[in-house]
């Protein structure tokens, strides 16, 4: 592998890293468990679990 092919790969892997970094701030402003759609999210999967244990 040459330099220019490394430093190409480098640069790669630093932005995986910090999109990663941007992701999980984004999860953290916007999906906490302080938001109406986290809970109609968990509404989603629990109200189901509850009525087919009840039959």
């Amino acid at each position: 592998m040459n330099e220019s092919q490394a430093d190409h790969l480098n640069k790669i892997k630093r932005m995986s890293v910090e999109l990663s970094n941007e992701q999980i701030v984004y999860w953290f402003n916007y999906s906490s468990f302080d938001t109406w759609q986290f809970w109609v999210n968990v509404g989603i999967l629990v109200i189901p679990l509850i009525s087919s244990y009840s039959r």
